[in-house]
């Protein structure tokens, strides 16, 4: 089991962290907090070593216990110029983390709340602490557990290929599917091993190597891949780190040849099907402000709760009465069903669509000719396909069919 030795920062150590501000963080205080300067004695401090953040700091309501290297980040990303908006990110600066900060700030860029200015000083710091010598001395290196597939894993891989080897013929139209399945449970199996080994926060960060791609076709299995000949998956058993079986070599090395083929001609497709919604639409403007061409027709959307941010500024009639949803409102109609005006059934002149049917993310984004922006459909297509090149792990998704279709 992974063994982390952290301890509490008090004394002198402390007032001394209390006192830096986000003009002390750079690489010398790095060095000198983290560096290990002789190969025999401990580093100064540990990023998990811990200590009560007092409510003086940060705006906090009241006192929390935190860790230095938490601390650091916070001063570095935060407090520079969102501290009132975020307040104490308590919590390890990983993927997930970083992915609701940058979620407030959209939000609050979006409705001017904050500067373009103050979004680019955000990720020219963010991209200074993930530089390649800052990052070596805040995370944990790749150990040689991370680099072997687990104890007793290959076995069982072994068993479940012979189990449902009927199953994953490439004959058999869902064999994608089942391998996909085995896939889940080996990698499941691995992460119970992992958790217990040095390193595994750079999984768990979900900002550096991924186990569901890197690591499983390292050390689990490289998983089915498609023959663009005969359209077929053949589920391949072999992975990197023991060795490729003969008979799957030949699909493991088109595997480089789908990654390529992905960029090369979905790029042609993407900026094809862009240069067609161009000319179809790049006359559509959005009418004058606080326009309303009085259409008496809406359509009903229910309001999923994971759908919320897809719906912000646009209309609804609510009591005979016109709502904008917005961030404090929405929620009120979260898993109702609401009366929603929509473009299609405009009647202002054309090109333009009213601010109403239209709702106001237009405006607010100083879109008037918004309809050369729908070619972001296609850019999003063309920007997945492109991710291929790296990534050809063939994922699936359950579905119920009510949540795609008003069954009544």
């Amino acid at each position: 089991m992974a063994i982390f030795i952290e301890k509490e920062i008090t004394g002198d150590d402390l007032l001394e962290i209390l006192r830096l501000t986000s003009d002390d963080i750079c690489m010398t205080l790095l060095q000198n907090y983290f560096f290990k300067q002789d190969v025999d004695k401990p580093a100064r401090f540990e990023v998990n070593d811990y200590f009560k953040l007092p409510v003086s700091k940060f705006n906090t309501k009241k006192e929390v216990w935190t860790t230095i290297g938490i601390y650091i980040a916070n001063l570095h990303l935060i407090q520079p110029r969102f501290n009132k908006l975020l307040g104490y990110v308590n919590s390890p600066f990983g993927g997930k983390t970083i992915k609701v900060i940058e979620n407030i700030l959209s939000e609050a860029l979006y409705y001017d709340n904050i500067t373009t200015d103050d979004m680019a000083d955000y990720y020219n710091r963010l991209q200074w602490l993930g530089g390649h010598d800052e990052l070596s001395l805040l995370t944990p290196s790749i150990t040689p557990a991370l680099l072997k597939p687990p104890p007793g894993l290959m076995k069982k891989k072994e068993e479940l290929l012979k189990k449902y080897e009927k199953e994953l013929d490439p004959s058999n139209p869902n064999n994608a599917l089942i391998a996909s399945k085995i896939e889940a449970e080996l990698i499941a199996e691995a992460k119970k091993y992992l958790k217990e080994q040095e390193g595994y926060e750079n999984f768990e960060s979900e900002s550096k190597i991924n186990i569901s791609n890197n690591y499983k076709t390292m050390n689990i299995m490289k998983g089915p891949l498609l023959n663009s000949y005969t359209g077929q998956y053949q589920v391949n058993g072999s992975e990197y780190n023991t060795g490729i079986k003969k008979d799957e070599y030949a699909s493991i090395s088109d595997s480089s040849v789908l990654g390529s083929h992905a960029r090369a001609i979905n790029t042609a497709k993407g900026g094809y099907l862009a240069k067609k919604t161009n000319q179809a639409l790049n006359a559509v403007q959005a009418g004058p402000k606080g326009s309303d061409c009085k259409t008496k027709k809406t359509y009903e959307v229910y309001l999923y709760p994971e759908m919320i941010n897809d719906y912000l500024n646009r209309y609804i009639i609510d009591d005979g009465k016109i709502v904008e949803l917005t961030t404090d409102n929405i929620n009120k109609y979260v898993s109702t069903t609401v009366k929603m005006r929509s473009p299609i059934y405009c009647k202002m002149e054309e090109p333009c669509f009213c601010n109403i049917c239209l709702g106001n993310q237009p405006y607010l984004l100083g879109l008037d000719n918004f309809g050369l922006a729908i070619n972001r459909i296609s850019n999003k297509l063309l920007t997945l396909s492109m991710k291929k090149f790296h990534d050809l792990t063939v994922k699936t998704e359950d579905i119920d069919p009510a949540t795609l279709f008003d069954f009544k």
